[in-house]
């Protein structure tokens, strides 16, 4: 069948893709989307409760592609029209496939450049009564790529899949139509709409075939552990909205030092979360007195 070669590259490659290396790769690939290497703080957005766990088992939930919020992450547009009765619906149901396997391989840790943005501690902290984590991040600065806010959605194009895998095409540019296809399937997990924009989201991405350390709790969900992934945890912010105090989040820390307790608030003229007065340092170690560059957080 005319394209049953292209079928073949799509079944195969989530298993490239698996054994693809992110931290080697992701400097060259992803170039033009790299933050600068700097030390800013990443910050996680939950609920109180959850809050807790995290800080007292010092680890973060792994999302799973499956599980995020929005439906086209790592899932590619076509330029085709999947017609039923045609080979190339079974194109585009390969497409969906080859997005479930690529999913049982590798997670996210997601985080924002900045904790100010009322509609970040709405959505993803419970109506400002949650926490935002602010964690600095001592691995790699060339490894924590941006996410890309466009209005251009990734897309898997047809001509490039006819031409896949025919051994006669004598077609010299068949290593570019490859390199393009797998650079979309990549593109589709670091590309979002613009509407997204005010997430500001940075990502690490996880192996969740690896072998421990990670943590699974009684509902399957996956935890990974701060020290396995290069976090060291700065600020606990807790929400405008929020019942805890910072004693009860130093009672959490048990003995972590050099993070800032501090409560957000209500900008007195703009839309966005101010710093509350009177914060708690968890030793003797101020925040205020690292080296830590804010220049990319949103003031």
């Amino acid at each position: 069948a005319t394209h049953r070669p292209a079928l073949r590259f799509l079944t195969g490659v989530y298993t490239e893709l698996g054994q693809w290396n992110y931290a080697d790769s992701l400097p060259n690939i992803l170039s033009h989307t790299v933050a600068r290497a700097i030390m800013s703080l990443l910050y996680n957005f939950m609920r109180a409760e959850y809050a807790k766990t995290n800080i007292e088992q010092q680890r973060l939930k792994i999302a799973k592609v499956e599980e995020l919020n929005d439906p086209f992450e790592f899932r590619p547009g076509f330029d085709w029209d999947p017609d039923p009765d045609s080979e190339l619906a079974e194109l585009a149901g390969c497409l969906e496939t080859t997005r479930a396997q690529l999913a049982t391989l590798s997670g996210l840790l997601c985080f924002s450049a900045s904790w100010r943005h009322p509609l970040m501690w709405g959505h993803y902290a419970c109506s400002h009564e949650g926490i935002c984590l602010g964690f600095e991040f001592t691995g790699r600065k060339d490894v924590r790529p941006s996410v890309v806010y466009t209005t251009e959605r990734p897309v898997v194009r047809l001509d490039d899949l006819k031409k896949f895998g025919n051994p006669d095409s004598g077609d010299e540019k068949m290593p570019e139509v490859v390199k393009r296809l797998h650079a979309t399937f990549r593109d589709s997990l670091f590309h979002k709409h613009l509407d997204w924009k005010y997430e500001q989201e940075r990502r690490l991405i996880v192996n969740i075939r690896s072998p421990p350390p990670q943590h699974i709790d009684e509902d399957g969900n996956l935890f990974a552990p701060w020290n396995s992934n290069d976090l060291v945890l700065r600020e606990v912010i807790l929400g405008a909205n929020c019942i805890k105090t910072p004693s009860d989040v130093e009672k959490w820390l048990t003995g972590q030092t050099g993070v800032k307790i501090f409560k957000a608030k209500l900008h007195n003229s703009e839309f966005e979360m101010n710093r509350a007065e009177g914060v708690v340092d968890s030793s003797t170690l101020k925040v205020d007195e690292c080296d830590i560059d804010r220049s990319n957080e949103v003031t």
